[in-house]
């Protein structure tokens, strides 16, 4: 993912968590390579 399509991706996370009335929201977008995922520390079953 580039720079440009994860800031495309991150714009609206706060809109919407305000719209739906979410305390807090329930994504996060990293700039990583696929290939390279467990390298990346993430918790147990947060890629489903």
């Amino acid at each position: 993912m580039t720079g440009e399509k994860l800031n495309t991706a991150n714009r609206p996370i706060d809109y919407h968590a305000k719209v739906f009335a979410y305390l807090s929201t329930n994504v996060e977008f990293r700039k990583r390579k696929i290939e390279k995922l467990d390298e990346v520390e993430l918790a147990d079953e947060s890629l489903i």
